[in-house]
């Protein structure tokens, strides 16, 4: 009988120690963790949180204790450099573009590389947010020259999030309609300008320290041009089928210059267009101005907030129709690239310690688990459950509900609902943001609406390297000209001019960017 207790209590003992040390293992408990310091960065200005629920979660589940230092999206590129530098950049960084010198971080082995079959062991429920083919395209798309991954996207949650604004009530009390042609476009801007006084046509977001050719995207797509031609640089024509490799010197391009520079110089355009930050073109919004946006019809609550402390009847709507410049042949919308603009990376000199913990955090915040937290926050604190149905309180301000007081950022996390992190709870996208449905309704296979997607491309390591100084010389003469052109002090109609930005970008290098990029393109259709 003294036997079988003493037995019993030393399965008991075996059994605790063997939740416990499994607890250590597999890192289920916080406390079996060491807090560890993983810094990241920000590049928006916001108050302190009310309570940071996303810091505390990393915290109490992983052990991280997570350093926030911020760094200005308007010199964002220029002091993210110097800290790679000099070795002191953030061990996670979560703004990685092309745009913003990724291809020259990468060459310059500032960020760590994954391949395929990394992935797959370190952060295996990545590769779950995309079906096969979609990672067999997206793949093609962010993959280096040396077929590493170095910057994770996150999974967008609409195909057509963009369309153009305008504001019904004025366009009401003149008895007008969204245009479908640019010379309809034209002509009601002016009318509206000479009728209103105000600035008809705004961007949807500032471009300081960005490329202000960002502010005239939905113009350039009224000429076929893609929304993300910035970014991409190089498309196929829906149309002709024919690869274009470099966007800014085609004709459709001078077009759409001409049709700006004339409602540049007509007044219906911002003159702080390419140097406004956020916070002042919300400003000027509260002061009424804009009637016009190309912008995202999900914050139209949003700027009817914005504008009704001016103009108590502002009624922003979104339009079925974008202008085209070739009626009754095409029309051309925005469809959504798979993933999401901004990457995350690691900075190459992380510890693997650090890196190990902050990928099993990633990983944790694409399960299902963590894909509600990172979508509705805390369970009592910012949403409730209603059934099966997660819904957001009455205070957390949503698509829906723009005047809630909180947004899901004043709680620490570095997003708003019901965006998520990489990959948002579905049920939240269907709830608060059945506006997407509707514009995919609208634009997707409507007969004469083309979209251009980013095709895939295979550069060298030398290429990536010679196009990475080529491309941004280049683009920073485009960007240069472009506001000539749009302000007046050229004129992209007389040829004499146009052909003086033409010899420009010859001369910094664009045959040779055309040559790399034709390569590539060919290389990746094989």
């Amino acid at each position: 009988m003294k036997s079988k207790k003493i037995f019993a209590i030393l399965l008991t003992i075996t059994f605790l120690f063997s939740v416990v040390t499994l607890g250590f293992s597999f890192g289920k408990a916080a406390t079996s963790k060491k807090l560890i310091t993983i810094t990241t960065h920000t590049t928006s200005s916001q108050p302190p949180a009310v309570t940071d629920l996303y810091k505390k979660k990393l915290r109490e589940k992983f052990g991280i204790n997570l350093k926030t230092i911020y760094i200005p999206q308007s010199d964002f590129v220029t002091k993210m450099s110097l800290l790679f530098a000099s070795n002191m950049a953030p061990d996670w960084i979560r703004t990685l573009r092309p745009e913003y010198n990724l291809n020259e971080w990468i060459a310059a082995g500032y960020l760590i590389g994954f391949t395929q079959d990394e992935i797959k062991k370190k952060w295996p429920n990545y590769l779950k947010i995309w079906t096969k083919e979609e990672w067999d395209y997206l793949y093609k798309i962010v993959r280096y020259s040396d077929g590493k991954v170095y910057s994770f996207h996150g999974r967008r949650i609409a195909p057509v999030d963009m369309a153009f604004l305008y504001r019904k009530e004025i366009f009401d009390r003149y008895n007008l309609k969204f245009p479908t042609t640019v010379d309809e476009f034209y002509k009601t801007c002016v009318f509206l300008r000479q009728k209103t006084g105000k600035v008809v046509y705004l961007h949807a977001n500032p471009v300081a320290g960005q490329l202000s050719l960002w502010a005239f995207t939905g113009i350039f797509l009224m000429y076929g041009l893609p929304e993300l031609a910035p970014r991409q640089i190089s498309y196929v024509d829906p149309l002709t089928k024919k690869f274009v490799p470099f966007a800014f010197n085609q004709n459709n391009y001078r077009q759409a210059l001409i049709l700006i520079n004339k409602l540049y110089k007509a007044g219906c355009i911002w003159k702080e267009y390419a140097t406004a930050t956020r916070d002042q073109l919300d400003k000027f919004r509260t002061q009424g101005q804009g009637i016009i946006m190309w912008a995202y019809p999900a914050n139209i609550g949003t700027y009817n907030n914005l504008y009704r402390n001016t103009d108590k009847d502002t009624n922003w709507v979104w339009s079925k129709d974008i202008p085209t410049a070739y009626p009754g042949k095409a029309y051309f919308f925005k469809r959504n690239p798979l993933h999401f603009a901004d990457g995350n990376g690691f900075n190459s000199s992380i510890s693997k310690e650090k890196l190990d913990r902050l990928l099993q955090y990633l990983n944790w915040a694409l399960s299902e688990e963590g894909q509600i937290f990172h979508t509705y926050g805390e369970y009592g604190v910012t949403y409730k459950k209603e059934g099966n149905k997660y819904v957001y309180m009455d205070h957390i301000q949503t698509p829906t509900n723009p005047s809630g007081k909180y947004s899901l950022q004043d709680y620490g996390f570095p997003f708003a609902a019901p965006n998520g992190f990489m990959k948002a709870y579905p049920q939240a996208v269907e709830t608060y943001t059945p506006i997407y449905a509707e514009l995919a309704k609208t634009f997707i296979n409507r007969p004469k609406y083309y979209y251009i997607r980013e095709e895939p491309m295979m550069y060298t390591k030398e290429e990536m390297a010679e196009r990475a100084e080529l491309e941004s010389n280049i683009m920073a003469v485009v960007d240069e000209y472009c506001m000539k052109f749009v302000t007046g002090q050229l004129d992209p109609s007389n040829n004499k001019d146009w052909q003086q930005y033409l010899n420009v970008l010859n001369k910094v290098g664009l045959q040779r960017l055309i040559t790399i990029r034709i390569n590539a393109y060919n290389r990746a259709k094989k």
